[in-house]
């Protein structure tokens, strides 16, 4: 089996979340989104940072090269 390429984006910084007046996004989301890039709002029961997430359900396929931009 190949291993693969995959490129991440990762460069948001969540501004439309800073920015937001949507109802639903709870507060403390919102702080959150202050004070870190989007890929590392934690996220699920764990409280783990988004980009985690991505990596370890990339890992899980034939994916062995990752570019995070």
């Amino acid at each position: 089996m190949s291993s693969g390429r995959i490129v991440i984006l990762a460069a948001g910084m969540s501004s439309r979340m800073k920015n937001s007046t949507a109802e639903g996004i709870p507060d403390a989301l919102q702080r959150e989104a202050e004070r870190l890039p989007k890929a590392m709002i934690p996220v699920g029961r764990n409280g783990r940072p988004f980009l985690d997430y991505l990596l370890m359900n990339t890992f899980s396929t034939v994916y062995r090269d990752v570019i995070i931009v």
